[in-house]
């Protein structure tokens, strides 16, 4: 994917009008980066985005290829497939936003709501007003813009004095105006004198450093759990922290729910007449895929019972080793066992995230050749890192197949791209929603409960 950089004017005032006007003349150079740092742009029109993007795709060389604005302050060049779906998406998404949506929303507010404030980060907007809709209210005023050096600025535009704030922001790119944006909201809240803060982080940023494995390297989930610590919060709820010893650097509560559960019902439907084996891409995901492997067990069993036909619901867990040489690269990666719990089953590779995805698809390689039927990738982070998803489309096994079947992925990140025949998208919005509220409600509401929450309020 190549880079389009732009002049020094790329981040002028922090007026949209500004925004814009800093991107008509910009100037790209194509290098061995992917991305342009731009404005934030995600209140611009359809019509303000699509003719800067045709500006910046008319300098373009490869005519394949078309510059996409793909949400908060990131243009990429995209093949022009990918920039037509993402297009697409946008024209949904915005009609969808335009809506009351009265099917999804609680018209009676719960009274152990009634204290609290839901706001929504720019990371994690459309995923808020979900949930807030879910809770049968709306998400509290919240400003963002930047100043002319690239600054955040943060200001809470209502009243959250004696009120439980839950601000919704997950780790999108760039992750750290993602994070530095939350640090600051959480010490606007402290200021503005709100009762308790709760971070609603569904996709926790700068976990992969847990433990100094390098000579003078930081362990980075330890400082982003002190930064939010001393910026005020409260209270820290997330899903599929990449290392669930993270929960130890926190001296405020903090909850770590499970995404996978919510793609159970999916995968039952799609998969559950066949063999079924969940797989485990390292070592240090095998206790997840134990899990994993339970939770579609009983599932299955209760489908089974409900429909009158009798599915087996033996699910079997495999392993492999991985061993990497540097970030991102896959230097030997083997099945543990011998198999025969491969062979012939629809294999579900589970993982919390996927970014560039070539573990991925060296494991579904050998899975393939270890006669695999079907190769699901489920994973509850999408990050999707630069040619991650054409990676997925175009990968064959040695009989010249498509390699992968479907990719299951949540809304813990919102997915700009991608979306199609091979990814399929489970929102967290229930799942989040019902962990607020209880939250809310305070004692006897435990959020141990929801490990195993599938999507349903009366679950």
């Amino acid at each position: 994917m190549n880079h389009i950089t732009q002049t020094d004017q790329h981040r002028e005032a922090p007026s949209l009008r500004a925004s814009l006007s800093s991107l008509v003349g910009a100037k790209l150079d194509v290098s061995n980066q992917d991305w342009l740092p731009c404005p934030n742009l995600d209140d611009a029109s359809l019509e303000q985005i699509r003719s800067i993007e045709d500006e910046l795709s008319a300098q373009l060389p490869n005519q394949d290829a078309r510059a996409a604005y793909v949400g908060r302050n990131r243009f990429e060049v995209l093949p022009v497939r990918e920039a037509h779906l993402l297009s697409e998406d946008r024209i949904v998404n915005d009609g969808l936003a335009q809506l009351s949506c009265p099917s999804q929303r609680n018209t009676t507010l719960d009274t152990a709501l009634a204290s609290c404030v839901l706001i929504a980060g720019s990371g994690s907007r459309d995923l808020g007003q979900r949930i807030a809709a879910r809770l049968g209210s709306e998400p509290g005023g919240l400003l963002v813009e930047q100043f002319a050096n690239g600054e955040t600025r943060i200001i809470v535009n209502e009243s959250v004095r004696d009120k439980d704030v839950f601000i919704i922001q997950s780790g999108t790119q760039p992750v750290n105006d993602s994070f530095v944006e939350l640090c600051l909201t959480v010490d606007a809240l402290k200021r503005a004198s709100a009762r308790s803060i709760t971070a609603v982080v569904p996709y926790f940023g700068y976990s992969r450093q847990d433990r100094k494995d390098k000579h003078r390297a930081p362990i980075s989930a330890r400082w982003a759990a002190d930064m939010l610590e001393k910026s005020g919060v409260n209270r820290v709820v997330t899903i599929d922290i990449h290392a669930e010893q993270i929960e130890g650097f926190f001296s405020v509560p903090m909850d770590n729910l499970a995404g996978f559960p919510l793609m159970v019902p999916h995968l039952a439907e799609r998969y559950g007449d066949t063999k079924i084996t969940i797989v485990s891409p390292d070592a240090g995901g095998m206790k997840r895929a134990e899990v994993a492997g339970q939770v579609l067990a009983r599932h299955l069993s209760r489908f089974s019972d409900q429909e009158g036909h009798t599915i087996d619901a033996e699910i079997r867990v495999e392993g492999m080793y991985k061993r990497r040489d540097k970030p991102g690269h896959v230097a030997e990666s083997k099945l543990i066992g011998d198999g025969d719990s491969v062979r012939d089953a629809t294999c579900i590779l589970v993982d919390d995230m996927i970014d560039t995805g070539g573990s991925s698809v060296t494991a579904a390689k050998l899975l393939r050749a270890s006669g695999a039927r079907n190769i699901v990738l489920c994973a509850t982070h999408p990050i999707f890192s630069k040619q991650c998803v054409e990676r997925f489309r175009t990968a064959t096994s040695d009989k010249g197949d498509r390699l992968i079947d479907e990719v299951v992925v949540t809304d813990t990140i919102p997915l700009r791209r991608g979306k199609g025949d091979l990814i399929t998208v489970i929102s967290v919005e229930t799942l989040l929603a019902e962990a607020i509220r209880r939250v809310c409600k305070g004692a006897g509401a435990s959020l141990r409960e929801l490990q195993g929450f599938t999507g349903s309020f009366d679950h």
